[in-house]
């Protein structure tokens, strides 16, 4: 019995010794610092990523065999059309669901676009129309889109360039969607659109993690945490600082005293 007990023993410790070898593997692969173009799209670096290398940024890039590569905002979530990355860390995206919506006339086309939360990074629609959905009429300060939607809903809005109010309307919720602004405002399913810019910000934790040489993760309540990889772990261990250099190479300055 003892002999058995003693084999379940070094089986088990065996798999946990497998399995952190696993994990620590996962945090020491070596991210490229930029990453070749994919499809119609040049080389693009963190916050993005490829498939091949998801523990590299926080958004991977991918269909960049078809004639149209898509990207998801987080974890789970749609996916999106991306036409476009630019410099300032902003992304042009289509949600071809939200252009059925538009092209039906749907009250469906009024939800709001929903971004995830992250706390690696934000998103902020570039360009966007303010609307309130709301349960009652309201006064001539806004424009109103004349119809009701699921029976009971007037959907109003004002001009893209107007301050929204300090405070909502009675009985509105606000709902914020991506609008061209160079369409005229006679017909609001017409001055929607579903080809928008998305601003993205990487957080400030996040950019300082990664210069430790660590890796922006979130816990399993959404928390941030800065996984630090082995060779960062083998720095401080010798008093040393880590940090990723312009190329994306990670580099551990030892300060003597």
């Amino acid at each position: 019995m003892a002999c058995y007990s003693f084999l379940v023993f070094l089986v088990i410790s065996r798999l946990l010794l497998l399995s952190s070898a696993e994990e620590e593997s996962e945090l020491n692969k070596i991210c490229p610092y930029s990453f070749p173009p994919c499809g119609n799209l040049g080389q693009f670096t963190f916050p993005f990523t490829d498939p091949k290398h998801p523990e590299c940024g926080l958004m991977a890039v991918d269909n960049c065999i078809e004639p149209v590569q898509r990207i998801r905002l987080g974890k789970a979530g749609p996916f999106y059309n991306i036409l476009n990355i630019a410099q300032d860390v902003s992304i042009t995206l289509e949600d071809q669901v939200f252009q059925n919506h538009l092209n039906e006339r749907s009250c469906e086309s009024f939800e709001n676009l929903t971004l995830p939360t992250s706390a690696s990074l934000s998103f902020r629609i570039k360009s966007n129309l303010s609307l309130f959905r709301c349960t009652d009429k309201l006064d001539n300060n806004f424009i109103s889109f004349n119809s009701t939607c699921n029976s009971s809903s007037f959907i109003y809005y004002n001009h893209p360039d107007d301050d929204l109010p300090s405070i909502l309307p009675p009985n509105c919720s606000l709902i914020q969607l991506p609008v061209n602004k160079t369409r005229k405002s006679g017909d609001l399913f017409n001055m929607l659109t579903s080809v928008f810019s998305l601003q993205v910000e990487v957080h400030r934790v996040c950019y300082e993690c990664r210069w430790r040489g660590g890796q922006c993760q979130s816990d399993s309540e959404g928390n941030f945490q800065c996984a630090e990889t082995r060779e960062c772990n083998d720095c401080l261990k010798k008093r040393g600082r880590c940090h990723i250099d312009d190329k994306g190479n990670f580099q551990c300055k030892i300060e003597w005293t």
